[in-house]
């Protein structure tokens, strides 16, 4: 089977643009990574509140391969995502890491200055604030 990237759909719709995902704090602890942000509403598709900007966190848990890359020299063509938040489905990564594809779910997160690769059991997306 081919891989293939399928947005994600989140509170705030589809996500997708540039300017879309900013973020201001990366941790890590183990197999379990934070990120804390900040989301363009107006490059969403479901800005509910009307708000300019959506501060979140973003959550994976389990995480098993992780990899960040700087935008400037991501390979697009090679991605071929369809929005900032993508999964990547029959992932050959997963495959080749021999990880249960059952189990284990590919992200890739585009932001504003870097590209993440995520491989993890699950996530989670919380809103905690707007301006």
């Amino acid at each position: 089977m081919d891989q293939i990237n399928l947005e994600i759909m989140t509170q705030l719709g589809y996500i997708k643009g540039r300017d879309a995902i900013y973020v201001d704090s990366f941790h890590q602890k183990a197999n379990f990574i934070e990120i804390i942000g900040e989301i363009s509403g107006n490059l969403c598709t479901n800005n509910y509140n009307k708000s300019r900007w959506y501060k979140f966190m973003l959550s994976f848990i389990n995480v098993m391969v992780f990899r960040r890359e700087a935008l400037d020299i991501y390979p697009w063509k090679k991605w071929d995502t369809k929005s900032n938040f993508d999964e990547v489905k029959n992932s050959t990564w997963i495959t080749e890491y021999e990880l249960d594809d059952k189990k284990f779910k590919h992200y890739i997160i585009e932001t504003y200055d870097d590209v993440y690769f995520v491989i993890c059991e699950e996530f989670e997306l919380k809103i905690i604030g707007e301006r």
